[in-house]
């Protein structure tokens, strides 16, 4: 069962979509992409569960109210910083504790790289990482892949081979799980054909970080 948690962060209310916690071992939290909310087919894929991991989704505050575009980068780690920060005051205290791997996919995956040290994160599963802008692959990303490598921390990203944001040959010194013959969008439904490579490798990238 999915509980809807609305909460006021300094740019504007989140929402989150918090799975069941009882009996979790781990956090795993998942951010969303600048064009969508947290209803996308691998995002709702994954929180259909994993064994042992208590998966919460976050819309930030632009989607919640509606808007179109998202704001600065800035005001996205600060909705996700103020909101985690205080986990402890919307999910019980047992689970606020347990271990936390941040996730997301698209800009969600940015955030959660740039933010998982300040929060104390035991990892970062990426899904589908926007390494570039399309055809602008001289302005790289990079740097914030190696905010997590660089600490030690495990990252994984899974990735379409067809992803004009960048393709799983373009990572350098990643784990990458390859979806062949997708792009962006990662999965056309939660029925895809290629689901299962998606909840396989969350629910591995998952397993591992939390028996470390």
């Amino acid at each position: 069962m999915i509980t809807e948690v609305v909460l006021p962060t300094t740019v504007g209310r989140a929402r989150l979509l918090v799975g069941n916690v009882k009996g979790a071992r781990g956090l795993l939290v998942l951010g969303h992409g600048a064009g969508t909310g947290a209803r996308t087919p691998d995002l709702e894929l994954i929180a259909d569960g994993i064994d042992g991991v208590a998966i919460i989704r976050m819309e930030q505050p632009w989607v919640v109210s509606g808007r179109q575009i998202a704001p600065a980068s800035h005001l996205l780690d600060e909705a996700w910083l103020d909101v985690l920060h205080k986990r402890n005051t919307w999910l019980p205290a047992a689970a606020a504790a347990l271990p936390l791997i941040l996730g997301g996919r698209s800009t969600g995956a940015r955030v959660a790289c740039r933010t998982a040290l300040p929060l104390g994160a035991v990892g970062v599963l990426a899904l589908s990482f926007p390494l570039h802008a399309p055809k602008k692959t001289n302005r790289r990303r990079d740097s914030e892949l190696e905010i997590i490598l660089g600490a030690g921390l495990p990252l994984h990203v899974i990735q379409g081979d067809k992803d004009g944001f960048g393709t799983p040959a373009e990572f350098n010194g990643v784990d990458v799980t390859v979806v062949p013959g997708r792009g962006h969008e990662l999965l056309r439904s939660r029925d895809d054909e290629h689901a299962t490579i998606v909840k396989a490798a969350a629910r591995d990238f998952a397993t591992r970080v939390l028996s470390l």
